[in-house]
Order: C-alpha cells, then structure tokens, then sequence
C-alpha cells in the first residue's frame, strides 16, 4: 500500500493556482514520493494481514494450521456510525487490517478508504465469555504513528507499548485478536505455530509470495524471490526457536511495514500531500523544523510567516478520495491562525481579541502531534452523559497503586458499571503490570514536576490520552479516543466547551495549555476548514 502515485502529482501542479496579484512568483511542486517496499515491509504486510493468529481460527482449527475455518461473527458486516456495511473480510476470522483498513473498503457502499483506521467509534471484537463486545478505545489511524520525534516512542493511547513489536505481539496476543488475560502464552504459542506449520498455500499467501513463513523466515532458500528474500538480521530457523523468538521476528517484519506508513513527501522528506502543504509551498513558508529547532519554535516561526501573509496564494484543485474541494483559500487561513495562536493580547474583553486556538500546544506541526500525553476532558465528559454533570468529578481514583483490581477504569463507562471508566495513560504509569514503557513514561509525565514520586505524579496522569495526529483525518473519523464526534466541527465544539470548563474549575484534572484555549462558535467554521486542509489521498 502506498499514497500518491506520482502520475497524480503532476497533474496536481497544474491545479494549484495563484489567484492574489500580489506577486507571479511561483514555487516548483514536487511529485510525491513513497517510502521504498523492502523485503521486510512485504512479508511485514503479509503478517498484517495474516487472519490465523485469532483465537477463533485456533478454537475451531483442532491443530491443523492450514485449515479452513467459519468466519468470525464480528465480520460479517462492517459497523460504521449506526449502519452495517459490506464487510471485505466476511468469512475471515480477526487480522490486523480487519481494524485497520486502508483501500479495503474503498469499493464497499457507504465505505471509502481509511488511513489505517476503521469505521467505528469502538470496534466490535470476537465474543468470549468475559462479557465484552467492543475494544475500550476508537481505533486510531497507523499512518505517521511511527514518525520521528523529539521525545521517546511509545504507543497506544495510553502508551502501553514501549515498542513497535511490543505493540504487534499485544495485538496479535491480546483481546481484539479474542485472547484473554490469561491466555497470553497460549496465544504466542499459537502465533508461533503458525508461522512453523504454514504450507503457503491459503489466499494471503498466493498474494504475495507463494512461500511457506518458515523459508520466508529463514530466507536461505534460493527459489525466495528477491524481493521477498529478507536481511540476515530478521531472519529465524522457526524450527529450532522458541516461540518468544518466533514470535519476536515476526513482529519486527511488521514493525517495518508500519514504519512505511508515511503521509505523502517529496524526495527531501518534507510532507506535500494536502492543501495547506501546497499553501506553503506557495507562500514560501517553511515547512519543517531546522536542524536543532524545538517543534515549538517551529510553530511560532511559522505562526510570525503566516501573519506576515498580506497577499497570500490560494491552492485550489480537487481530491480524488474525499467528497471536499482540494482548497486552501481565505477560510482554511482564518482557521490556520487561530490554530497556531498561542497568546490573547490585550485581553478578551478589549477590542483587539483575536481568537486563541492554542492548538499546536499539542498538536505540533509538521506531524500535527507531540506524541505525548494530555487531558482534554473527553473520559469526563463520556462519563458525565452517561451518569449525570459532576459525576466524574466525584468518582474515587486511587492515588497509589496497590494489590487491587483496577480494570474497571480502563472500560468504557456503562450505565450498569458506574465505577468503569477509561483513565488513559494513568493505567500504565508506575503499574508494575507494565514493566516496559515505565522509563519512557516518567521521562515524559515526569519532566517539570519537582521529584517523579508516584503521590505526586500519579494524580496528574488521571485522564490522560496520547495526542493523535490531525492529517488526512476525513479518513479516520469517527474522532477521539472515544469514537464521539463525528465531524471535526464536533471536535471543534468539544474544545470550545472543554477549554471553557478547565477555566472554570469544572473538570478534573485538565491539561494547562487547555485552560489557555480561547475560542467561540465564531472560530468552528475556519477551524474545521483548516483540519479538513489536512486531508490527502493516502491510498
């Protein structure tokens, strides 16, 4: 899968247009280009989609890894928003692309392409006898997860996984793949059979290479096409490795396939796919950091270009995968500059208050992310809808851990489970249960506080969710970690009420930067059009 055929780029240069007449300057537009496929990503891509590693296909399998199984009830239709769709992997049971799709719907009516993220607010998951029928979040889009960054990597909302391949193997092992808790080694075990017994016959296989897991793996076979024929360091005798290891290789060929999900650049790395690249393409704006800039100082430097803008050029054109105009004109501007507004000067009620979106506060370009961890009020405000204004506000939280059951504030709040609520990241942090992201936790929720003692910094991890990215979001919605907004003029509103109630003293635990928001219904309309200039055709 990649995004941007090139073909397409040069017919794009032909549609971004200067329509001001302050200048005939124009800049070159260079086509897209797609991070290279690597005989990892390839066999990563055929493990991604391997739907043999559920526990249906090992409950109903009998030992037999190439067997054929009934599909998964949970795939019989495909849940988007209150309607049920075609599903493309009816009669399959649960793989990774079942939840994040990409042109796997693209035909379907009423679907579309996706950005590695589904159609659901929670996505169904197999059915077991633990009582739950969809995951605890809304799945978020794979492309750009993996981007650089300033601080370490984590992943998950709740920064559960310290690596890419502690984030497979969770997948591939955990209870959207219908495991339970405790069956953990019994899953990798399975995983691992797997890849030992496969015959390479079954239809993914024939997809792509036509080759067994275990010559794949071990690449020594001379008959491997070099383009499947991985480097010395993945590869794995399966026969005579544990099921860790097996389990470990396998997933570090996924880990390179995700780390090819990239959004549109051109050949010096720089992001092109959307209206407001183009925009800055045009205006001469820059477009990334320097070497050695903070993400921060880059949003002011580029907030200083952006209000120097007299006479801008407008980027006009048309999408091929979203139903809205390839436009950057005076509306997607207006909301360009309350997104990148950081301080109210003079004070709201003068004159001169122009709004404040203090939006790159966390979602900071180019990736439109800090990839950290904040509290915006959505765990309070679903628990609040659910069981009355205040509700949250007088919910116990333990401010220690200790030997007690804690699962309850990692669900989705019910009306017959008034304890269960999904805290974010203060499940993970200092829990003994997750022994792997605890140092790149502290180092992240930790910085700028006086000491990382557990009674201080626990309380201030209540609520907190990692930071999504904000491009090509028309093909992930619906939005937040929740699935409760629709459209981005919902998320837009979300942050004129939430912003309003952390001045107030009305919510829990709220990030800083939250309280600093200061938009109105005014700013809804250029807000939602500037993240909707954020779109690609990412395909």
């Amino acid at each position: 899968m990649s995004s941007g055929p090139v073909s397409r780029w040069i017919t794009r240069i032909f549609l971004v247009a200067a329509v001001c007449g302050c200048s005939n300057a124009t800049h070159d537009v260079l086509p897209a280009t797609d991070p290279k496929d690597t005989p990892e990503s390839r066999v990563g891509e055929r493990l991604f989609r391997e739907p043999r590693f559920s526990q249906l296909f090992y409950s109903e399998s009998q030992g037999n890894v190439n067997a054929e199984v009934s599909g998964d009830p949970v795939l019989s239709a495909l849940p988007k928003q209150g309607e049920r769709l075609h599903s493309p992997f009816s009669g399959q049971t649960i793989s990774c692309v079942a939840c994040h799709m990409v042109d796997d719907a693209a035909g379907v009516p009423g679907g579309g392409n996706r950005a590695y993220a589904d159609f659901s607010p929670r996505t169904l998951i197999p059915v077991r006898d633990d009582g739950s029928v969809v995951t605890t979040r809304n799945t978020p889009g794979l492309v750009g997860a993996a981007e650089g960054r300033e601080g370490p990597e984590l992943f998950h909302f709740d920064g559960e996984f310290a690596t890419l391949e502690d984030l497979v193997i969770g997948g591939w092992t955990g209870r959207n793949f219908g495991w339970l808790p405790s069956e953990g080694g019994l899953a990798r075990a399975h995983v691992a059979e797997i890849i030992r017994g496969d015959d390479g016959e079954n239809p993914i296989a024939r997809k792509y290479d036509g080759k067994a897991y275990s010559v794949l793996l071990k690449g020594e076979d001379p008959t491997i096409p070099a383009e499947f024929r991985i480097g010395e360091s993945y590869r794995v005798d399966v026969a005579n490795a544990d099921d860790e290891i097996v389990a470990r290789k396998a997933a570090a060929l996924v880990a390179v396939y995700m780390r090819k999900l990239q959004f549109s650049k051109d050949p010096d790395g720089l992001f092109n796919g959307s209206p407001y690249d183009q925009f800055l393409i045009q205006n001469g704006l820059p477009r990334a950091p320097d070497p050695g800039e903070t993400g921060a100082r880059y949003a002011d430097r580029l907030a200083w270009g952006v209000a120097r803008l007299s006479k801008p050029r407008w980027v006009s054109g048309e999408f091929e995968l979203h139903r809205h105009d390839f436009t950057f004109g005076p509306l997607e501007l207006q909301g360009l500059r309350t997104f990148l507004a950081r301080r109210t000067d003079p004070t709201p009620e003068s004159p001169g208050f122009r709004s404040v979106g203090n939006c790159v506060a966390c979602h900071t370009p180019p990736n439109f992310t800090d990839f950290k961890f904040h509290n915006t009020g959505e765990a309070q405000d679903e628990y609040d809808s659910i069981h009355g204004a205040g509700s949250f506000l007088g919910l116990a939280i333990p401010t220690a851990r200790g030997a007690r059951d804690l699962s309850k504030f990692r669900a989705p709040p019910a009306a017959n489970h008034p304890g269960s609520v999904d805290l974010g990241v203060w499940n993970v942090f200092f829990n003994p249960d997750f022994p792997g992201p605890q140092a790149k936790l502290q180092a992240i929720l930790c910085a700028g506080l006086a000491s990382c003692d557990p009674s201080e910094a626990l309380p201030r991890a209540v609520g907190a969710f990692k930071t999504p990215g904000l491009r090509d979001l028309g093909h992930s919605d619906p939005y937040l970690h929740t699935g409760r907004k629709a459209t981005v003029e919902d998320v837009v509103r979300f942050y004129v009420q939430s912003s309003a109630r952390a001045r107030t003293g009305a919510l829990r635990n709220p990030d800083p930067e939250l309280a600093r928001v200061q938009i109105g219904a005014a700013d809804v309309a250029g807000l939602a059009a500037f993240l909707r200039a954020l779109d690609e055709d990412y395909e």
